[in-house]
């Protein structure tokens, strides 16, 4: 009798599975969000590889990545976003007064045309500025970014950093409002 138990338990549960699978609505639901998952999985390959490409200073590779409308937005920067030319100019920057700098992603996911990675830079500063007060310090940084993905191109990156705690790291110092000629 327990046998006859678990085969009327199961079988409506098999037949179930069976007929769901084989139903068209189920099947096209399935398949779009199959196509869906598809869709995130590359467009986070594609950011991570982009930033691969930080890491091997391959500027070449930005036109592989990058929409012509790419835009970046660094609120810790400017308000305005940047075009790719002065991203460039930018990132160009960073890397000649930190040439051993270094991207880590420490986190990533995808949702839609969205991805976010979160990542960690570590450098050391050359010294190249005469008035630097701290050269050959080591440096580390994060960041949370969100990247938009439209036909296989990053069209907008959105970054917040940690801007203070970079410049703390550099040697500047916070004075208070009103402490400034003490």
């Amino acid at each position: 009798t327990s046998i006859v138990k678990k085969t009327i338990l199961f079988v409506p549960i098999f037949l179930c599975f069976i007929f769901s699978c084989t139903n068209p609505e189920v099947q096209a639901e399935l398949d779009a969000l199959k196509a869906q998952t598809e869709l995130e999985q590359q467009n986070l390959e594609l950011v991570e590889r982009f930033i691969g490409t930080w890491n091997a200073r391959d500027y070449e590779m930005n036109d592989e990545f990058l929409a012509p409308e790419f835009k970046i937005y660094l609120p810790s920067n400017t308000e305005e976003p940047m075009s790719m030319e002065a991203y460039e100019e930018w990132f160009g920057g960073l890397f000649q007064n930190f040439p051993d700098l270094q991207f880590n992603i420490i986190e990533s996911f995808a949702s839609g045309y969205k991805v976010c990675i979160r990542w960690e830079l570590a450098a050391t500063k050359t010294g190249a500025d005469p008035d630097d007060p701290n050269p050959g310090n080591k440096l580390i940084m994060s960041a949370i970014e969100i990247y938009t993905v439209k036909d296989g191109k990053i069209v907008e990156e959105r970054a917040e950093e940690d801007a203070l705690g970079l410049q703390l790291q550099l040697g500047f110092t916070l004075v208070p409002p009103g402490a400034a000629g003490e």
